[in-house]
């Protein structure tokens, strides 16, 4: 082996070296610009769920006056991703509807569904999607509003 060859290798090796650091540079800053993202979409939602408790406040009144089951919003307390649940419960009998609010993907997504959709059957309502920071409270009111509507309207039909 020629100090030619040596050379060589040690500066494949060398340029080796500096590849595996700018990939481990470019992952971490991927991971942090991750993290900030993250973080963004939580402060968002949590903005978000604040304004629509007290957007589910003012809407009571109205609600009663309706005759329609006022909406609770309810915080799980488990780890994890934001999410919140809103209810209206005894809708027919002792049945409740139940949204699901998350956050992923810089999108708030809501379900909508029975609370025990094996036992009865599921209410059919696509989950929706909102971009995070231009979701309004009333849009999610309206959902579950109208997912009432859909299940009275369910009821009744047969």
């Amino acid at each position: 082996m020629s100090g030619d060859d040596l050379d060589r290798a040690l500066e494949r090796a060398r340029q080796a070296n500096e590849r595996v650091e700018a990939a481990s540079a470019a992952s971490s800053a991927a991971s942090e610009e991750l993290l900030r993202k993250r973080e963004t979409e939580r402060t968002q939602f949590e903005a978000f769920i604040s304004s629509l408790a007290k957007e589910l406040s003012a809407t009571t009144t109205k609600l009663d006056q309706s005759g329609i089951p006022r909406i609770s919003l309810d915080r799980p307390l488990h780890p994890g991703p934001p999410a919140a649940n809103l209810e209206m419960k005894k809708v027919i009998g002792s049945m409740s509807i139940l949204g699901k609010l998350s956050v992923s993907e810089s999108s708030i997504k809501l379900e909508i569904d029975w609370d025990k959709p094996i036992q009865i059957g599921s209410l059919d309502i696509p989950d929706v999607k909102y971009p995070v920071g231009s979701v309004e409270p009333k849009q999610v009111i309206t959902a579950m509003i109208d997912a009432y509507t859909k299940a009275i309207n369910q009821r009744a039909s047969s």
